[in-house]
């Protein structure tokens, strides 16, 4: 069993990647949590209701921050990138309506146009697959799974900031020297998709870690 980490200095390191161990699963936040189900926007595939007030609660947050394939959310203060404007649903229950994204940056998520190292939070929340990505929001032609979204997020997020990955499947780490912190399973009452998957991983600082392997 790893009951620990330390983290050293490389110096022909300059990325701060060192090397890359197991790390000690008694020291990652973990769960199941459940939420009800409709949110205030009604836009398709929204958080639910409490989720935002509910990271931001655990820590999992940033001072300044940017929302990949943000759609609705509710978070002025936040850099929020989409592809579009406005959604155009295919599902035959929202067909014909229109839904209005809140972006201010009209972009694919997974090459933003902004520095690398520009947030101390990203928060990720891709269509799940490409069929949802059809049927609720017309875009897909524009699929992408999360471990492309979670690269561009650590490409954009600074050391020590995290980069927060929602959706069914699990995001791979995003680079070597990524630290996953926290690992839920997200429910909603009343059900309207399967549990989803919510992993936060952190930047280290650079030049001040690297992963070793301390005993076992």
């Amino acid at each position: 069993m790893y009951r620990g980490l330390v983290w050293l200095v490389f110096e022909n390191d300059p990325q701060g990647v060192g090397l890359m161990v197991k790390w000690d699963p008694n020291s990652i936040s973990r769960g199941t949590k459940c939420f009800g189900a409709r949110s205030s926007s009604l836009y398709p595939g929204s958080f639910p209701t409490g989720f935002m007030k509910w990271i931001q609660k655990m820590g999992w947050w940033g001072n300044k921050r940017i929302h990949l394939c943000a759609g609705a959310v509710d978070d002025e203060e936040a850099d929020r990138v989409d592809v579009q404007r406005v959604c155009r649903p295919n599902k035959a229950r929202k067909a014909g309506n229109e839904f209005a994204t809140t972006a201010n940056i009209i972009a694919d998520g997974r090459d933003v146009p902004r520095p690398d190292e520009s947030y101390d939070c990203v928060i990720i929340d891709p269509p799940y697959s490409k069929e949802l990505a059809h049927a609720l929001y017309n875009t897909k032609k524009e699929f992408g799974g999360i471990d492309a979204f979670a690269r561009e997020g650590w490409r954009l997020v600074r050391p020590g900031g995290l980069v927060v990955c929602f959706s069914y499947a699990v995001a791979k780490r995003p680079a070597k020297n990524a630290e996953l912190i926290a690992h839920w399973g997200i429910y909603q009452v009343p059900s309207v998709r399967w549990m989803t998957s919510l992993s936060v991983w952190q930047k280290p600082n650079k030049g001040d870690r690297g992963w070793i392997e301390v005993e076992e």
